[in-house]
Protein backbone atom coordinates (compact mmCIF):
# COMPACT_ATOMS: atom_id res chain seq x y z
CA UNK A 1 0.00 0.00 0.00
CA UNK A 2 2.70 2.10 0.90
CA UNK A 3 4.79 1.70 -2.83
CA UNK A 4 1.31 2.39 -4.06
CA UNK A 5 1.07 5.80 -2.38
CA UNK A 6 4.39 6.38 -3.37
CA UNK A 7 4.44 6.02 -6.98
CA UNK A 8 1.28 8.01 -6.92
CA UNK A 9 3.51 10.82 -5.48
CA UNK A 10 5.58 10.58 -8.02
CA UNK A 11 3.00 10.71 -10.73
CA UNK A 12 1.42 13.72 -9.72
CA UNK A 13 4.84 15.55 -9.31
CA UNK A 14 5.28 14.49 -12.83
CA UNK A 15 2.26 16.10 -13.56
CA UNK A 16 3.17 19.22 -11.53
CA UNK A 17 6.49 19.81 -13.89
CA UNK A 18 4.80 19.15 -17.31
CA UNK A 19 1.96 21.71 -15.68
CA UNK A 20 4.38 24.33 -15.25
CA UNK A 21 6.03 23.76 -18.25
CA UNK A 22 2.53 24.07 -20.51
CA UNK A 23 2.16 27.66 -18.23
CA UNK A 24 4.85 29.08 -18.64
CA UNK A 25 4.24 28.24 -22.84
CA UNK A 26 0.61 29.44 -22.76
CA UNK A 27 1.84 32.90 -21.10
CA UNK A 28 4.69 33.21 -24.34
CA UNK A 29 1.93 32.52 -26.28
CA UNK A 30 -0.09 35.31 -24.68
CA UNK A 31 2.29 37.45 -24.93
CA UNK A 32 2.81 36.57 -28.74
CA UNK A 33 -0.90 37.37 -29.19
CA UNK A 34 -0.91 40.73 -27.56
CA UNK A 35 1.80 41.77 -30.57
CA UNK A 36 -0.59 40.09 -33.19
CA UNK A 37 -3.27 42.28 -31.90
CA UNK A 38 -0.97 45.59 -31.66
CA UNK A 39 -0.24 44.42 -35.41
CA UNK A 40 -3.97 44.08 -36.30
CA UNK A 41 -5.09 47.31 -34.69
CA UNK A 42 -2.27 49.50 -36.85
CA UNK A 43 -3.09 47.61 -40.12
CA UNK A 44 -6.90 47.85 -39.64
CA UNK A 45 -7.45 44.05 -39.61
CA UNK A 46 -10.23 42.07 -37.86
CA UNK A 47 -9.93 40.05 -34.67
CA UNK A 48 -11.38 36.66 -35.72
CA UNK A 49 -9.78 34.78 -38.56
CA UNK A 50 -11.96 32.21 -39.21
CA UNK A 51 -9.67 30.04 -42.08
CA UNK A 52 -6.80 31.02 -39.57
CA UNK A 53 -8.65 29.02 -36.42
CA UNK A 54 -9.52 26.57 -39.06
CA UNK A 55 -6.08 25.45 -40.37
CA UNK A 56 -4.85 25.74 -36.14
CA UNK A 57 -7.30 23.37 -35.19
CA UNK A 58 -6.33 21.28 -37.42
CA UNK A 59 -2.83 20.90 -37.08
CA UNK A 60 -2.96 20.52 -33.61
CA UNK A 61 -5.29 17.53 -34.17
CA UNK A 62 -3.08 15.94 -36.64
CA UNK A 63 0.09 15.78 -34.00
CA UNK A 64 -1.21 13.65 -31.42
CA UNK A 65 -2.68 10.38 -31.32
CA UNK A 66 -6.77 9.76 -32.69
CA UNK A 67 -7.31 9.22 -28.75
CA UNK A 68 -6.74 12.48 -27.75
CA UNK A 69 -7.76 14.21 -30.68
CA UNK A 70 -10.98 15.51 -29.02
CA UNK A 71 -9.28 16.80 -26.02
CA UNK A 72 -6.63 19.16 -28.33
CA UNK A 73 -9.84 20.83 -30.20
CA UNK A 74 -11.40 21.96 -26.82
CA UNK A 75 -8.27 22.76 -25.14
CA UNK A 76 -7.24 24.67 -28.52
CA UNK A 77 -10.13 26.04 -28.50
CA UNK A 78 -10.31 27.72 -25.24
CA UNK A 79 -7.14 28.95 -25.53
CA UNK A 80 -8.14 30.37 -29.20
CA UNK A 81 -11.43 32.11 -27.39
CA UNK A 82 -9.11 33.56 -24.33
CA UNK A 83 -6.47 34.81 -27.14
CA UNK A 84 -9.40 36.87 -28.46
CA UNK A 85 -10.26 37.94 -25.69
CA UNK A 86 -6.76 39.59 -24.97
CA UNK A 87 -6.39 40.78 -28.74
CA UNK A 88 -10.16 42.29 -28.22
CA UNK A 89 -8.65 44.16 -24.92
CA UNK A 90 -5.56 45.55 -26.82
CA UNK A 91 -7.74 46.39 -29.97
CA UNK A 92 -10.21 48.60 -28.11
CA UNK A 93 -8.39 50.16 -25.94
CA UNK A 94 -9.62 53.83 -25.14
CA UNK A 95 -12.84 53.18 -27.90
CA UNK A 96 -15.67 53.26 -24.74
CA UNK A 97 -18.13 53.86 -26.58
CA UNK A 98 -20.07 57.01 -26.86
CA UNK A 99 -23.15 57.65 -23.90
CA UNK A 100 -26.94 59.16 -24.68
CA UNK A 101 -28.13 62.23 -23.88
CA UNK A 102 -31.21 61.58 -20.83
CA UNK A 103 -34.69 62.42 -21.81
CA UNK A 104 -37.47 63.36 -19.11
CA UNK A 105 -40.01 60.94 -19.99
CA UNK A 106 -43.48 62.50 -20.51
CA UNK A 107 -45.52 59.47 -22.39
CA UNK A 108 -45.88 55.93 -21.39
CA UNK A 109 -47.48 52.64 -23.32
CA UNK A 110 -48.41 49.54 -22.03
CA UNK A 111 -50.91 46.73 -22.05
CA UNK A 112 -53.44 46.53 -19.02
CA UNK A 113 -55.32 49.68 -17.08
CA UNK A 114 -54.20 51.21 -13.94
CA UNK A 115 -54.50 48.65 -11.57
CA UNK A 116 -52.98 45.75 -13.82
CA UNK A 117 -49.35 44.87 -12.68
CA UNK A 118 -48.02 46.93 -15.92
CA UNK A 119 -49.88 49.73 -14.01
CA UNK A 120 -47.75 48.93 -10.53
CA UNK A 121 -44.77 48.57 -12.51
CA UNK A 122 -45.05 52.39 -13.88
CA UNK A 123 -45.19 53.39 -10.56
CA UNK A 124 -42.63 52.19 -9.26
CA UNK A 125 -40.55 53.30 -11.91
CA UNK A 126 -42.26 56.69 -10.89
CA UNK A 127 -44.31 57.20 -14.17
CA UNK A 128 -47.12 58.82 -12.43
CA UNK A 129 -49.54 61.92 -13.07
CA UNK A 130 -48.15 63.45 -10.09
CA UNK A 131 -44.39 63.49 -11.59
CA UNK A 132 -45.76 64.94 -14.95
CA UNK A 133 -46.05 61.66 -16.77
CA UNK A 134 -49.08 60.38 -19.15
CA UNK A 135 -49.87 56.84 -19.52
CA UNK A 136 -51.47 55.42 -22.02
CA UNK A 137 -53.48 51.85 -21.85
CA UNK A 138 -53.04 49.45 -24.55
CA UNK A 139 -54.60 46.11 -25.30
CA UNK A 140 -51.65 43.99 -26.24
CA UNK A 141 -48.23 43.60 -25.65
CA UNK A 142 -47.94 44.14 -29.95
CA UNK A 143 -48.93 47.80 -29.59
CA UNK A 144 -46.52 49.05 -26.51
CA UNK A 145 -43.94 47.79 -29.04
CA UNK A 146 -45.29 49.74 -32.40
CA UNK A 147 -46.25 52.82 -29.99
CA UNK A 148 -42.87 53.10 -28.87
CA UNK A 149 -40.79 52.49 -31.85
CA UNK A 150 -43.09 54.62 -33.55
CA UNK A 151 -42.52 57.64 -31.28
CA UNK A 152 -46.13 57.70 -29.92
CA UNK A 153 -45.03 56.70 -26.67
CA UNK A 154 -41.37 57.63 -25.09
CA UNK A 155 -41.32 54.74 -23.10
CA UNK A 156 -42.90 51.28 -23.32
CA UNK A 157 -43.62 49.08 -20.44
CA UNK A 158 -43.46 45.17 -20.76
CA UNK A 159 -43.33 41.84 -18.30
CA UNK A 160 -40.58 39.64 -19.43
CA UNK A 161 -40.24 37.29 -16.77
CA UNK A 162 -42.13 35.88 -13.98
CA UNK A 163 -39.74 33.95 -10.82
CA UNK A 164 -42.43 30.99 -10.68
CA UNK A 165 -43.17 30.30 -14.55
CA UNK A 166 -40.05 31.35 -16.26
CA UNK A 167 -40.29 33.52 -19.66
CA UNK A 168 -43.06 35.67 -21.41
CA UNK A 169 -42.94 33.85 -24.50
CA UNK A 170 -44.22 36.98 -26.50
CA UNK A 171 -42.61 39.71 -25.19
CA UNK A 172 -39.56 38.23 -26.42
CA UNK A 173 -40.61 37.13 -29.73
CA UNK A 174 -41.76 40.16 -30.48
CA UNK A 175 -38.44 41.80 -29.15
CA UNK A 176 -36.85 40.24 -32.30
CA UNK A 177 -38.84 42.19 -34.76
CA UNK A 178 -38.56 45.81 -33.54
CA UNK A 179 -36.10 48.13 -32.78
CA UNK A 180 -35.99 49.50 -29.41
CA UNK A 181 -33.52 49.81 -26.15
CA UNK A 182 -34.09 48.53 -22.85
CA UNK A 183 -33.54 51.82 -20.65
CA UNK A 184 -34.59 50.18 -17.27
CA UNK A 185 -36.08 47.52 -15.68
CA UNK A 186 -38.12 46.72 -12.49
CA UNK A 187 -39.30 43.47 -10.06
CA UNK A 188 -43.21 43.41 -9.29
CA UNK A 189 -43.98 41.86 -6.41
CA UNK A 190 -46.88 39.98 -7.23
CA UNK A 191 -49.79 39.13 -5.13
CA UNK A 192 -52.40 37.14 -6.63
CA UNK A 193 -55.82 37.12 -5.22
CA UNK A 194 -59.33 35.53 -6.32
CA UNK A 195 -62.23 38.59 -6.79
CA UNK A 196 -66.06 37.86 -7.18
CA UNK A 197 -68.81 39.92 -7.85
CA UNK A 198 -70.81 37.68 -5.02
CA UNK A 199 -68.90 36.42 -1.90
CA UNK A 200 -71.99 34.15 -1.47
CA UNK A 201 -71.55 32.37 -5.09
CA UNK A 202 -70.59 29.17 -5.81
CA UNK A 203 -67.15 29.59 -8.43
CA UNK A 204 -67.09 27.51 -11.46
CA UNK A 205 -64.82 29.05 -13.24
CA UNK A 206 -61.80 31.31 -13.38
CA UNK A 207 -60.40 34.29 -15.87
CA UNK A 208 -57.18 35.83 -16.05
CA UNK A 209 -53.70 36.39 -18.31
CA UNK A 210 -52.25 32.95 -18.98
CA UNK A 211 -49.22 33.74 -16.72
CA UNK A 212 -50.99 34.26 -13.51
CA UNK A 213 -53.34 30.79 -14.60
CA UNK A 214 -50.01 29.23 -14.26
CA UNK A 215 -48.80 30.83 -11.25
CA UNK A 216 -52.26 29.61 -9.59
CA UNK A 217 -52.31 26.23 -10.83
CA UNK A 218 -52.15 24.44 -7.55
CA UNK A 219 -55.51 26.53 -6.08
CA UNK A 220 -57.20 26.23 -9.32
CA UNK A 221 -57.08 22.53 -9.03
CA UNK A 222 -57.44 22.12 -5.58
CA UNK A 223 -60.40 24.43 -5.75
CA UNK A 224 -61.38 22.48 -8.90
CA UNK A 225 -62.54 25.09 -11.15
CA UNK A 226 -62.49 26.21 -15.10
CA UNK A 227 -60.11 28.49 -16.49
CA UNK A 228 -60.38 30.89 -19.12
CA UNK A 229 -57.35 33.27 -20.35
CA UNK A 230 -57.41 36.82 -20.76
CA UNK A 231 -55.09 39.14 -22.36
CA UNK A 232 -54.27 40.37 -19.02
CA UNK A 233 -55.26 40.41 -15.07
CA UNK A 234 -56.73 43.93 -14.90
CA UNK A 235 -59.70 43.34 -18.01
CA UNK A 236 -60.26 39.57 -16.11
CA UNK A 237 -61.08 41.89 -13.37
CA UNK A 238 -63.12 44.20 -15.62
CA UNK A 239 -64.81 41.19 -17.22
CA UNK A 240 -65.94 39.54 -14.27
CA UNK A 241 -67.31 42.73 -12.82
CA UNK A 242 -69.18 43.62 -16.43
CA UNK A 243 -70.58 39.76 -16.56
CA UNK A 244 -74.46 38.73 -15.71
CA UNK A 245 -72.61 35.58 -14.73
CA UNK A 246 -72.32 34.93 -10.51
CA UNK A 247 -69.81 31.59 -10.76
CA UNK A 248 -66.82 33.62 -11.90
CA UNK A 249 -64.02 35.05 -10.67
CA UNK A 250 -60.70 36.47 -11.59
CA UNK A 251 -57.25 36.22 -10.59
CA UNK A 252 -55.79 39.99 -10.27
CA UNK A 253 -53.95 42.48 -8.15
CA UNK A 254 -56.19 43.91 -5.20
CA UNK A 255 -55.47 46.88 -7.75
CA UNK A 256 -57.05 45.59 -9.98
CA UNK A 257 -60.37 44.11 -7.78
CA UNK A 258 -60.87 47.13 -6.50
CA UNK A 259 -60.70 49.72 -9.41
CA UNK A 260 -63.54 47.34 -10.96
CA UNK A 261 -65.49 47.25 -7.93
CA UNK A 262 -64.91 43.60 -6.92
CA UNK A 263 -64.87 41.73 -3.50
CA UNK A 264 -61.99 39.52 -3.03
CA UNK A 265 -62.06 36.37 -1.53
CA UNK A 266 -59.07 34.90 -1.19
CA UNK A 267 -55.27 36.62 -1.13
CA UNK A 268 -52.19 35.10 -2.22
CA UNK A 269 -53.24 32.19 -3.84
CA UNK A 270 -49.57 31.94 -6.10
CA UNK A 271 -48.06 29.01 -5.89
CA UNK A 272 -44.91 30.45 -4.92
CA UNK A 273 -44.49 32.38 -1.80
CA UNK A 274 -42.07 35.00 -3.27
CA UNK A 275 -43.38 35.26 -6.66
CA UNK A 276 -42.31 38.42 -8.70
CA UNK A 277 -42.49 39.29 -12.35
CA UNK A 278 -39.48 41.51 -13.71
CA UNK A 279 -40.87 44.29 -16.39
CA UNK A 280 -38.34 46.39 -18.75
CA UNK A 281 -38.96 49.94 -19.92
CA UNK A 282 -38.12 50.20 -23.77
CA UNK A 283 -37.20 53.45 -25.54
CA UNK A 284 -36.57 54.27 -29.11
CA UNK A 285 -33.33 56.22 -29.45
CA UNK A 286 -31.49 54.62 -26.74
CA UNK A 287 -31.48 57.55 -24.68
CA UNK A 288 -31.39 57.44 -20.37
CA UNK A 289 -34.78 58.36 -18.92
CA UNK A 290 -33.53 60.47 -16.65
CA UNK A 291 -36.47 60.90 -14.50
CA UNK A 292 -36.02 57.02 -12.87
CA UNK A 293 -36.14 56.69 -9.20
CA UNK A 294 -32.44 57.40 -7.45
CA UNK A 295 -30.18 55.05 -6.77
CA UNK A 296 -31.08 51.78 -8.88
CA UNK A 297 -29.96 48.30 -8.35
CA UNK A 298 -27.95 46.23 -10.41
CA UNK A 299 -26.37 47.15 -13.55
CA UNK A 300 -26.93 45.50 -16.41
CA UNK A 301 -26.51 44.50 -19.59
CA UNK A 302 -28.70 42.97 -22.30
CA UNK A 303 -27.60 40.78 -25.34
CA UNK A 304 -29.40 39.19 -28.10
CA UNK A 305 -27.28 36.95 -30.50
CA UNK A 306 -26.88 33.49 -32.58
CA UNK A 307 -24.21 31.14 -32.45
CA UNK A 308 -22.91 29.11 -35.14
CA UNK A 309 -24.50 25.59 -35.57
CA UNK A 310 -21.76 23.67 -34.80
CA UNK A 311 -20.65 21.52 -31.81
CA UNK A 312 -19.35 23.44 -29.06
CA UNK A 313 -20.64 26.93 -30.43
CA UNK A 314 -22.74 28.17 -27.17
CA UNK A 315 -19.95 26.53 -24.99
CA UNK A 316 -17.24 28.82 -26.44
CA UNK A 317 -19.36 32.03 -26.42
CA UNK A 318 -19.92 31.24 -22.55
CA UNK A 319 -16.08 30.92 -22.05
CA UNK A 320 -15.60 34.42 -23.27
CA UNK A 321 -17.62 36.23 -20.74
CA UNK A 322 -16.13 33.80 -18.12
CA UNK A 323 -12.62 34.63 -19.15
CA UNK A 324 -14.43 38.69 -18.45
CA UNK A 325 -14.89 37.24 -15.19
CA UNK A 326 -19.11 38.48 -16.34
CA UNK A 327 -21.91 36.97 -14.25
CA UNK A 328 -24.45 35.91 -16.33
CA UNK A 329 -27.91 36.51 -14.96
CA UNK A 330 -30.18 34.30 -17.40
CA UNK A 331 -29.68 33.01 -20.89
CA UNK A 332 -33.15 32.42 -22.85
CA UNK A 333 -33.31 30.38 -25.96
CA UNK A 334 -36.00 31.34 -28.51
CA UNK A 335 -36.65 29.42 -31.65
CA UNK A 336 -36.90 31.60 -35.60
CA UNK A 337 -38.39 31.12 -38.03
CA UNK A 338 -37.48 33.84 -40.53
CA UNK A 339 -34.80 35.47 -41.58
CA UNK A 340 -33.40 38.06 -39.19
CA UNK A 341 -31.77 41.66 -39.39
CA UNK A 342 -28.63 42.02 -38.25
CA UNK A 343 -27.88 45.57 -37.66
CA UNK A 344 -24.20 44.85 -37.41
CA UNK A 345 -23.84 43.29 -40.23
CA UNK A 346 -25.98 46.06 -42.18
CA UNK A 347 -28.25 43.87 -43.97
CA UNK A 348 -30.44 40.78 -43.57
CA UNK A 349 -29.03 37.28 -42.89
CA UNK A 350 -30.47 33.98 -42.68
CA UNK A 351 -30.43 33.28 -39.06
CA UNK A 352 -30.19 29.99 -37.61
CA UNK A 353 -32.68 28.39 -36.03
CA UNK A 354 -32.50 29.62 -32.33
CA UNK A 355 -31.48 32.80 -30.88
CA UNK A 356 -30.19 33.67 -27.59
CA UNK A 357 -31.52 36.68 -24.71
CA UNK A 358 -28.37 36.71 -22.52
CA UNK A 359 -28.65 39.06 -19.68
CA UNK A 360 -25.74 39.64 -17.37
CA UNK A 361 -24.00 41.70 -14.45
CA UNK A 362 -22.12 44.57 -16.35
CA UNK A 363 -21.63 48.01 -18.18
CA UNK A 364 -20.62 48.96 -21.59
CA UNK A 365 -18.53 51.32 -20.49
CA UNK A 366 -16.05 49.03 -19.22
CA UNK A 367 -13.29 48.03 -21.22
CA UNK A 368 -12.95 45.01 -21.10
CA UNK A 369 -16.99 44.26 -21.66
CA UNK A 370 -16.83 46.81 -24.39
CA UNK A 371 -14.16 45.04 -26.06
CA UNK A 372 -16.35 41.58 -25.55
CA UNK A 373 -19.05 43.08 -26.96
CA UNK A 374 -17.02 44.68 -30.29
CA UNK A 375 -15.30 41.24 -31.14
CA UNK A 376 -19.03 39.27 -30.73
CA UNK A 377 -20.28 41.59 -32.92
CA UNK A 378 -17.82 40.87 -35.69
CA UNK A 379 -17.52 36.94 -35.19
CA UNK A 380 -21.25 36.25 -34.55
CA UNK A 381 -23.79 35.44 -37.50
CA UNK A 382 -26.87 37.69 -35.40
CA UNK A 383 -25.73 40.10 -32.51
CA UNK A 384 -27.68 43.16 -30.48
CA UNK A 385 -26.98 45.03 -27.56
CA UNK A 386 -30.68 45.54 -26.04
CA UNK A 387 -29.15 47.83 -23.33
CA UNK A 388 -26.95 48.50 -20.52
CA UNK A 389 -29.85 50.11 -17.58
CA UNK A 390 -30.55 49.59 -14.32
CA UNK A 391 -32.88 46.98 -12.73
CA UNK A 392 -34.62 48.13 -9.87
CA UNK A 393 -35.73 45.74 -7.29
Amino acid sequence: MTENIKDLEILRRGIDAIDTEITELLCRRMEVSEAVADYKRRQGLPIFQKDRERALLSQAELRVPEKYRRGIRVLYDTIMDISKCLQAEGMTAGEIPPGTAPFTAKTVVCQGSAGSYSGIARKMLGFTEENGVTTRFVNAFGQVFNETTAGIAQVGLLPIENSSVGAVDLTYDLMLSHDFTIAAAVRVPIHHCLAVRNPSSEIKTVYSHEQALRQCSNYIARHGYGSEPTRNTAFAAEFVSGSEREDIAAICSKEAAAAAGLTITAEDISNARKNHTRFIAITKNGGNIANLPAGGGLKTVSLVLAVANTPSSLNKLLTRFSYCGLNLLRIQSRPVENSIENPMAGGTAKAPNVVFYLDFDGDINDRATSALLKSLSEELPYFRVLGCYNEFL
